[in-house]
């Protein structure tokens, strides 16, 4: 892209999203103004039907549905005639009114699809994990969310909207940078910010920024650069996940022929032999009293967000502490 490219798309970008949100909004206008017309005339036929023909409200304001659909069964006929002068104020403006409706109301339908399709559109989500970037492994914390039962919308630029969206991927495109692309993102709604793929740097601005729009939001991000790791830790992002020395330390424990690779892939397989399970004291007891399934053993207790390991089960627990518990599978690993 030439010097001053991106900047300049940037710019079309955001004015096509105004053009696209003034269309709306005068579309909503309309749709308004159109069902506040359909409610006068259906108002006006039932009231005025009960006056010129003695109907009763509820077979005045049947009669005035159907006209007005077009459906006239002729079941009911105006007689007097002031219900015939109703009939044709009914027809004339009635069914006009009632066709732009609908074809209004389909309309503005369509083209919040269209927008959904195309990553513009905002999203209707609440307690949701929003991701920013996206690359291969992002479909993988997708699936591992949904598995969590936590839905989840991917944000970034020049994002393929409907390709996403045809494999059951919720995605918003913009610059998740700007606050506007987070808000229609659902910031303000969502409990959780993922930053696996943004760039130490880029995730500390986006970090920033999504603090200001939701204080209380949780924020997990990955890290390149050790150098990075403290500056992450101070821009608010609550897990820094040292991507380059975990994968280093793995690779190396492989190198060295190491069991522990062994058993972190079965620990992180879903059908691997081993769980961990997280357990959160609620209420003063002790390690022997945690209500545990059958075969957990705890290992480590956190508190204030410090590990011990010198556990026993007369170990004290108070409200607030995390214990996490280990369970082998009897048949080992599946496969």
């Amino acid at each position: 892209m030439r010097p001053g490219g991106e900047g300049k798309a940037m710019v079309l970008f955001e004015f096509a999203l105004l053009l696209q949100r003034i269309r709306s909004a005068l579309t909503r206008r309309r749709v308004a103004i159109l069902v506040a017309m359909m409610g006068v005339v259906l108002v006006a036929g039932t009231v005025g039907m009960h006056e010129a023909q003695g109907l009763s409200y509820f077979d005045s304001f049947y009669w005035t549905v159907v006209t007005i659909s077009t459906i006239g069964y002729g079941d009911i006929v105006p007689t007097t005639f002031w219900a015939r002068i109703l009939f044709f104020f009914v027809v004339f403006v009635g069914i006009g009114t009632f066709a732009t409706a609908l074809t209004e109301i389909a309309a503005y339908f369509m083209e919040q699809k269209l927008l959904q399709m195309r990553g513009l559109h905002r999203a209707r989500m609440k307690q949701h994990a929003i991701i920013v970037g996206y690359d291969e492994s992002t479909e993988e914390l997708v699936r591992q969310l949904q598995d969590r039962d936590l839905e989840s919308i991917v944000v970034d630029k020049d994002l393929d909207a409907a390709a996403l969206h045809a494999k059951g991927i919720a995605a918003i495109s913009g610059d998740p940078q700007a606050s506007e692309t987070l808000e229609r993102a659902g910031i303000k709604t969502a409990n959780a910010l993922v930053l696996p793929s943004a760039g130490d740097e880029g995730a500390v601005m986006v970090a920033l920024k999504a603090k200001q729009l939701n204080p209380g939001l949780r924020i997990v991000a990955t890290c390149t650069r050790r150098e990075d790791f403290d500056i992450m830790r101070q821009a608010h992002i609550d897990v820094v996940v040292p991507m380059s020395r975990l994968l280093g330390e793995v690779l190396a424990e492989a190198v060295n022929e190491s069991k522990i690779v062994d058993f972190l892939l079965d620990v992180f397989e879903k059908e691997g032999g081993i769980d961990l399970d997280e357990v959160r004291v609620d209420r003063p007891t002790t390690v022997g009293g945690l209500a545990l399934k059958a075969g957990e053993k705890p290992i480590v207790v956190y508190r204030h967000g410090v590990p011990t390991t010198d556990i026993r089960p007369d170990t004290p627990l108070a409200p607030g502490d995390l214990v996490i518990a280990i369970y082998a599978h009897p048949t080992g690993p599946q496969g």
